[in-house]
């Protein structure tokens, strides 16, 4: 093999490794995706001009308009240090698709293939790395011998305790190693189960790969339940009730499935496994949700109530350019402190609680223009799925744009890793899909 073609082959082993994001330390993580991205320069820097030709800026802007926009409002931001660190975790969302889309040459359908299966298995290991540690928390705080009874007792012994109350005691006792909140913890597990099944689906594999793969969406499926993240749980359930009409032809199957998943719900209801979700977390969610539709507070509502509340006065006094990058958290707890907000989970009033909604953080950051930039963005995209006929990608997509309702997910590693690098590569792959198709 020439030397250059070695070289040139360099960035897709390096994306390929991005794909053990999951169980890496963020700044070996971190490290990898610098180093793709200045090999993808480097290999392939004169590819640029042919790639901007086939392209045009329309991806450039669906993809990185809103970011860019982000980084303009430091200009208008008082605060330029937060500004920055505010962006730094972040930059991943405009450095990879601009450099991906621009400079590689080609993204073929075994570069997601392949990226799938070393995520999978990292999302895997993280699976039974957090069983044993979940394990061993309730053994040294709850139940002696825990690890010596047998694998059903111990799912009963954790199905006894949510998620979050196990994983305080590891926390109090033991070293926890990867990203542990529930929220991203579960999207993981939900992006597995989507790249799962889109393996199954889009490439032949062998009945042993689609048995093993099935075995894996089951147990991703069990483990979502089981953190109790409500919007990745909801999501969920969407992907499993609407999944046989993209799927299966004929009526008669879509039935036979429907009929299965009802008898498999009750079956589930009945048997004690959502038994973990009565607890105070559910009921103040519950409570957010009647509270935001009838504009009536109950005591004991999700305290997110009073973030929102803050999040929308400050955008009604600066709907079209906001407050900048760099003060978006000094408003936010200004507002909590003029208005004697605690939010009783925080030990606080007024901490550097963000808005946990990030749209409203779009918008309070940039302003209308920035949050319709950032809609634009995954419209564009989901037009692209639409066409392509791909299932996966809008599913994808339709993940973040639930999940970003109640977190910041793009503001944390985790998240803009997940996202930037799936959806660079689902854009690339189906967009080439839908010119071939006009």
């Amino acid at each position: 093999m020439p030397k250059q073609k070695v070289f040139q082959n360099i960035p897709y082993f390096l994306l390929f490794t991005l794909s053990f994001f999951p169980i890496m330390k963020a700044n070996i993580a971190s490290m990898l995706g610098m180093l793709y991205l200045a090999t993808t320069l480097l290999f392939y820097w004169n590819n640029f001009k042919n790639r901007f030709n086939k392209l045009g800026l329309k991806p450039l802007i669906a993809n990185c308009g809103f970011y860019i926009l982000l980084v303009i409002s430091i200009v208008y931001s008082n605060d330029y240090f937060i500004a920055f660190k505010s962006l730094q975790a972040s930059l991943l969302l405009l450095f990879f698709p601009a450099i991906t889309l621009y400079f590689l040459p080609r993204i073929k359908k075994s570069t997601l293939e392949y990226f799938s299966y070393g995520f999978i298995i990292s999302v895997f290991i993280l699976l039974v790395y957090f069983y044993n540690l979940l394990i061993e928390a309730l053994e040294v705080d709850r139940i002696y011998k825990l690890s010596e009874k047998t694998f059903l007792e111990q799912l009963k012994a954790l199905n006894t305790y949510p998620y979050e109350f196990v994983l305080s005691k590891a926390y109090k006792h033991l070293e926890v190693l990867f990203e542990s909140h529930k929220v991203y913890l579960s999207l993981q597990f939900l992006v597995a189960i989507v790249l799962s099944v889109n393996l199954i689906v889009k490439h032949k594999v062998n009945n042993l790969k689609k048995v093993v793969l099935t075995f894996l969406i089951l147990l991703f499926m069990v483990a979502i339940i089981y953190t109790q993240a409500i919007t990745t749980v909801l999501t969920l359930f969407l992907l499993i009730i609407t999944f046989p009409f993209f799927y299966f032809e004929g009526s008669l199957k879509k039935v036979v499935y429907l009929s299965l998943l009802i008898i498999l719900g009750f079956f589930s209801l009945n048997s004690g496994f959502f038994k973990t979700y009565s607890n105070k977390n559910t009921t103040s969610v519950i409570k957010l949700l009647k509270s935001i539709s009838e504009n009536d507070l109950e005591e004991g509502t999700d305290k997110r109530i009073y973030i929102y509340s803050c999040s929308i006065q400050l955008i009604k006094n600066n709907v079209i350019f906001g407050y900048g990058v760099g003060d978006v958290q000094n408003e936010l707890n200004n507002c909590y402190q003029e208005n004697d907000y605690v939010v009783a989970e925080y030990e606080s009033v007024g901490s550097n609680i963000n808005s946990h909604n990030y749209y409203l953080n779009l918008w309070l950051a940039g302003g209308i223009i920035t949050l319709l930039f950032f809609l634009f963005m995954l419209f564009t995209n989901l037009q692209i799925a639409i066409k392509s006929n791909s299932f996966c990608y809008g599913f994808f997509l339709l993940i973040f744009t639930i999940g970003l309702l109640t977190e910041n997910i793009l503001v944390r590693m985790s998240g803009v890793f997940l996202f930037a690098i799936l959806n660079t590569l689902f854009h690339s792959l189906n967009h080439l899909n839908d010119q071939r198709e006009n």
